[in-house]
């Protein structure tokens, strides 16, 4: 049976390949996630406010044209 963090066999692993560089990287790769993360729940946040939804005309717009601007707004976020 599997311990919880993992298994004896990386004991078989070469010393080498644990080092400051892998470190950097595991680091860097889960701040990144954190950070995209929390940009996203962010503009999702803002989308639902009532004074962004006045200044955007949300209230003159069809359903499916608010969903649509959304979208676009939520995937645009992405690449800013």
């Amino acid at each position: 049976m599997g311990k919880l963090w993992g298994s004896s066999e990386w004991k078989k692993d070469p010393k080498e390949i644990y080092n400051g560089r892998l470190l950097w990287l595991t680091l860097t790769t889960a701040f990144a996630g954190c950070a995209y993360g929390f940009d996203q729940g962010n503009i999702g946040g803002v989308l639902t406010f009532p004074a962004f939804r006045r200044t955007f005309g949300y209230a003159d717009m069809s359903p499916a044209d608010a969903n649509t601007r959304e979208g676009i707004i939520a995937g645009l976020r992405e690449y800013t």
